[in-house]
């Protein structure tokens, strides 16, 4: 057994995060097990969101059902780690925590791997960004028309010709522009958001290894 009043506490906490880490994954796995199911209900769901729906047809049904089994994934991971996380911190078992804490510390080195490939390779992303755009303005004018009403630009980069001349905005900013202000204007959030899962899964391995050094011998 975990000896001091300490150790006890640490265990419960253990186990209070990753039981409500557990219950957010289980969510997203129904979530996204329901519209891989039924397709129809993500665009149901978009008619909430102004004008939403008449961006269905400029990502395409595979790409959304592909970003759905991406969901999916991540979804059923974070759900198998929290277990772990759980049954090691209750259980007071050392191999369980072992496990929970390297699973984490891989999925660090993975985040931190991403957001360094991100900064190397930026310039390859923006130009690979673009080229989905003049791809899916080539391919779907209708449907990008809707997004430069939506979004108030013209073409891809700035001072592109809008599809519908009617619409002049000035001056003329570019979709990608337009995406990336956008983006801009939320990266203080996106920001928070990604150091607090930072914090909060070294946090995790913390505990989890203050946990494993104050068990005695591992139980099977």
């Amino acid at each position: 057994m975990v000896a001091g009043c300490g150790k006890k506490i640490l265990k419960y906490i253990l186990f209070a995060l990753n039981i409500v880490i557990f219950l957010l994954a289980l969510a997203g796995v129904i979530g996204c097990a329901v519209f891989i199911a039924k397709p129809g209900i993500w665009k149901d769901a978009a008619k909430t969101i102004e004008k939403l729906e008449d961006l269905d047809s400029l990502v395409s049904p595979s790409t959304i059902r592909m970003g759905l089994y991406v969901l999916l994934a991540a979804s059923v991971l974070i759900l198998v780690i929290s277990f772990l996380g759980c049954c090691g911190a209750w259980k007071e078992c050392k191999w369980l925590l072992v496990l929970y804490a390297t699973a984490l510390l891989i999925i660090l080195a993975v985040e931190v791997a991403a957001f360094v490939v991100a900064i190397v390779a930026k310039e390859k992303v923006e130009n690979q960004a673009k080229e989905v755009l003049t791809d899916a303005k080539e391919k779907n004018k209708s449907a990008y028309e809707d997004l430069e009403n939506l979004l108030e630009c013209c073409g891809v980069n700035d001072g592109d010709p809008c599809i519908n001349s009617t619409i002049t905005p000035e001056p003329k900013i570019g979709c990608y522009n337009k995406i990336l202000d956008i983006f801009k204007e939320n990266y203080p959030l996106v920001l928070a958001i990604s150091i607090i899962t930072v914090i909060v899964e070294i946090s995790l391995v913390c505990f989890a290894c203050c946990l494993c050094t104050g068990l005695g011998e591992e139980v099977a």
